[in-house]
């Protein structure tokens, strides 16, 4: 009975097992060791996935094996040999190819255990053969996909590199967090780290943004994370080694779970502000040179005004007379209004500068003279001068300018401590090589001029901006901010250039060079010219300002010339037209309301080409000398020098007259 019962339980087992095997998608095998290796069983799915009847592989002794893929066959053959031979191992996994009747190839997953007798020997095979051909494909798909991922990645990597900006992609959670999922290695020049830092660790590139500039950077996010617009900002960077620069950012913000990101590219436009700045500078200038322009010529009208009648009344008095003395303060004031006065106007660019070849030494020890007394006791002056130092060309006031300017802003950086100012004058030769990077120096020789302190020193983002006009690190009320841009102008105007050196708390240096000249010369004001007389002849005298018109009749009528004054341009011009051979020479402003100087020279050389005719000028713009010779003028005069140069200038116009010469170009005093 228990025979009966366990066999037709084995049968009902048999049929489970054939019901289940049918409806798996896996096949199950049997295969047989002894008597001889041959198939027992396959289960249906076998069919579908070889391609062939399962009673082939039962009639077909070695079926199975010559079904796996001739490249896979020998490798299979090799480990499976292995396997049976090798006791302690039951059981073993192998994927390989199958090729089927149609030409198709299948991958199987063939997973097996051995079975064996009572000795140990391997009499039986069973196993489990899965088609992992879809897995496989899949596989194949993503390693294709990751290459190509990587590929692109290198391209991106090469476009990044290449391109003129930073390329990055910034992203803002909304419990506020910040990360850079990416940013291209240039990223370094911007914001002065690794792109690799920035990825680990982005929270740090807020101390990096101008504390300025945070509130506006962060209310723009906010507002293109809400509104979904793209993020256009300019904005500045303190670089721990470049200092202050401008970088302008454009990004794309695109929404994602949990936050938002931005893809962008960020662009260093450091170059760019600098010009505007510098643009904005000769804006400045140009301004102000308009400004100086109105203000000089009315001031030196009333400078001409004191100056030259100050001269008259001391030549009607003995030297010992008391008022004598008063008088000639009052025109050594007035000398010094003038100098403040072209000083104006060589900062704006209106006034040429009057050089001379010179040793530099003597005038830099001038200024000092006048610095040990006008700085507080409690700052040392200390100069050395190399000796053998080259003449150099230059406007010995504005020589002095540079000094008292660079020692007045020394000053105010030492504050009320205890002080040094280093002034020294050396001979430098540049070579080639060292002023590759400079566009406003040459190699050669040049003399230099170092101006030192040991005061506060200034920040690179100071340093930035020194030679802006009405930049200015004082308070309201103490101070232009025009001292040093004056300084620049200055040394500009002299083809030479400024150097500065600086850092906080360690002080300042300034290096002046100047071309070298050559043999230095006595000035022309230290010359005794005697006064120019005239013998009569016949002055026609022009100027809007009736005072002036006074004045020069009156210094010419003293010099021995006849004199019709005129403070009306169109009568003046009337009453040459009447008599054109009345006058022997026309003195003539050049700005006068209702026609300017050139006009009037113009419409009365059209009458008589060969009238002399001397101008005269409270400033010379650039353009001013070529239109003088161009219009025949004959002598130009800078006011208010008009009383001192008027003499020699109607001198040397009629001793040319009687030469029978004419000059070719008209100075300007």
């Amino acid at each position: 009975m228990n025979q009966q019962r366990d066999a037709a339980a084995a049968a009902s087992f048999g049929e489970l097992f054939a019901q289940f095997a049918s409806m798996a998608s896996h096949v199950f095998w049997v295969y047989d060791l002894d008597p001889e290796e041959n198939v027992v069983y396959v289960s249906p799915s076998f069919e579908r996935i070889w391609g062939r009847p399962a009673a082939d592989l039962y009639a077909r002794h070695g079926l199975w094996m010559d079904c796996i893929h001739p490249e896979d066959r020998p490798l299979m053959a090799q480990r499976y040999e292995h396997w049976l031979s090798v006791s302690g191992d039951d059981s073993y996994r192998m994927e390989f190819r199958i090729l089927r009747p149609d030409g198709g190839v299948r991958w199987i997953f063939d997973h097996g255990r051995r079975i064996n007798d009572a000795s140990g020997r391997a009499i039986r095979v069973i196993g489990i053969a899965e088609d992992i051909t879809e897995r496989k494909h899949a596989e194949a798909a993503l390693r294709a996909s990751e290459e190509s991922l990587r590929a692109e990645r290198d391209r991106f990597a090469s476009v990044s590199s290449a391109a003129p900006g930073v390329l990055h992609s910034f992203r803002l959670t909304d419990d506020g967090r910040i990360s850079f999922p990416y940013a291209s290695e240039k990223i370094r020049d911007v914001y002065g780290f690794e792109a690799s830092e920035l990825i680990a660790d982005a929270q740090k590139i807020g101390e990096r943004i101008h504390p300025d500039d945070r509130p506006r950077v962060r209310q723009t996010t906010f507002h293109s994370m809400q509104t979904m617009t793209p993020w256009n900002q300019e904005f500045r960077i303190l670089h721990p080694e470049r200092g202050e620069i401008w970088i302008e950012s454009h990004s794309m913000p695109r929404r994602e779970e949990g936050g938002t990101i931005w893809h962008g590219f960020l662009t260093d436009v450091t170059s760019r502000k600098r010009a505007e700045r510098q643009q904005q500078h000769s804006q400045k200038l140009e301004a102000l040179g308009t400004l100086a322009g109105g203000i000089a010529h009315d001031f030196n009208n009333l400078l001409l005004a004191i100056r030259g009648n100050t001269r008259l009344a001391m030549a009607d008095l003995p030297s010992d007379h008391e008022a004598f003395v008063s008088l000639g303060e009052v025109e050594r004031a007035a000398i010094r209004a003038t100098e403040l006065v072209r000083q104006i106007l060589s900062f704006s660019r209106q006034s040429d500068a009057r050089r001379e070849v010179v040793q530099l030494q003597p005038v830099v020890e001038d200024a000092l003279k006048l610095l040990r007394s006008t700085l507080p006791a409690m700052i040392r002056i200390n100069a050395h001068f190399e000796p053998d130092v080259p003449a150099i060309a230059v406007d010995v006031t504005q020589i002095h300018q540079i000094i008292m300017n660079l020692a007045t802003n020394a000053a105010h950086a030492m504050g009320d401590a205890a002080g040094v100012l280093e002034v020294s004058v050396d001979a430098v030769s540049l070579q080639p090589e060292e002023v590759l990077s400079a566009n406003d120096l040459h190699a050669g020789r040049y003399a230099r001029i170092t101006v030192s302190d040991n005061g506060c020193g200034m920040d690179r983002a100071t340093l930035d901006r020194i030679f802006d006009p009405f930049f200015t690190t004082k308070p309201p009320g103490k101070g232009t901010g025009l001292g040093l841009s004056v300084v620049h102008g200055i040394v500009r105007g002299h083809d030479g250039a400024v150097r500065v050196y600086s850092q906080p708390g360690k002080g300042t240096t300034f290096r002046i060079y100047l071309p070298v000249s050559g043999k230095a010369t006595a000035s022309s004001a230290d010359a005794d010219v005697p006064e120019a007389r005239g013998a009569g002849e016949h002055v026609m005298y022009i100027d809007d300002e009736e005072s002036l018109v006074f004045l020069g009749k009156r210094v010419l009528e003293k010099l021995g010339y006849r004199v019709t004054g005129f403070s009306d341009p169109s009568q003046a011009l009337l009453a040459f037209q009447e008599q054109p051979h009345e006058f022997d020479v026309v003195v003539t402003d050049l700005s006068m309301p209702g026609m300017s100087g050139f006009h009037l020279a113009g419409a009365m050389l059209k009458t008589r080409p060969d009238l002399p005719i001397v101008m005269t000028t409270g400033y010379v713009r650039p353009d001013d000398k070529e239109e003088a010779r161009r219009s025949g003028i004959r002598e130009l005069i800078l006011k208010p020098n008009t009383i001192e140069e008027l003499g020699r200038a109607l001198d040397r116009v009629f001793r040319q007259i009687r030469e029978g010469g004419q000059p070719q170009q008209p100075p300007s005093s």
